[in-house]
């Protein structure tokens, strides 16, 4: 799959009547993760590496509110090697 394919897709999930969107702000630095290889911040690398704990203690309000879209972004569209662990991290990033 391509960046483009990427792009305004995948970054919404709804469940009933709930809607659960990753944040314009955070898509970008997503992408350029999966794509460019590129290290990311600590909210993003918590929920890359499966540290829900972490993950929750660093997000914004916004994106505390969210966190449920980025679990399914990741888990249904990112590539399965890029995530799940500090070790699939690692590995993706050299």
């Amino acid at each position: 799959m391509k960046r483009s394919d990427y792009e305004d897709k995948h970054f919404e999930w709804q469940y009933e009547h709930t809607i659960w969107v990753i944040p314009d702000y955070m898509r970008g630095n997503i992408l350029d993760y999966i794509f460019d290889k590129r290290p990311v911040g600590e909210f993003l690398t918590a929920v890359i590496c499966n540290d829900m704990k972490t993950a929750i203690g660093k997000a914004d309000g916004n994106n505390l509110r969210n966190i449920q879209a980025y679990l399914y972004f990741f888990y249904n569209y990112a590539p399965a090697l890029c995530w799940g662990s500090k070790e699939a991290m690692e590995a993706w990033l050299k």
